[in-house]
């Protein structure tokens, strides 16, 4: 893709990267190559994965796997999906929080 370092309000700052590029999707994908590409990646990610692993390779871990979470939910939306494509940042679309999982420390 010919776009990269999306960094919304953050000046490309933010380590938000590509909704598509997170996915490995391309910008025509259709809902279910989506929905796939997230299991995919989902699965990937995932922290339990690295269970017993290095602290910095689960750390990384969480945070890519809070990005895929955060790519599906903008790209599965139709109207969230035309804003992002429109220049806004994922995070922005989240509701400008970041995610939360079990994963992350209180």
């Amino acid at each position: 893709s010919g776009e990269t370092n999306r960094g919304g309000n953050c000046g490309g700052a933010c380590e938000e990267g590509d909704a598509y590029e997170l996915l490995e999707l391309s910008r025509e994908a259709t809902d279910q190559q989506i929905k796939q590409a997230y299991r995919k990646m989902a699965l990937k990610w995932h922290p339990d994965r690295r269970v017993g692993g290095a602290p910095a390779e689960v750390a990384e871990a969480e945070r890519r796997f809070k990005l895929v979470n955060l790519a599906h939910a903008v790209l599965s939306d139709s109207i969230k999906r035309r804003q992002y494509d429109a220049g806004a940042s994922m995070h922005d679309l989240a509701g400008g929080q970041r995610t939360r999982s079990a994963y992350s420390a209180a």
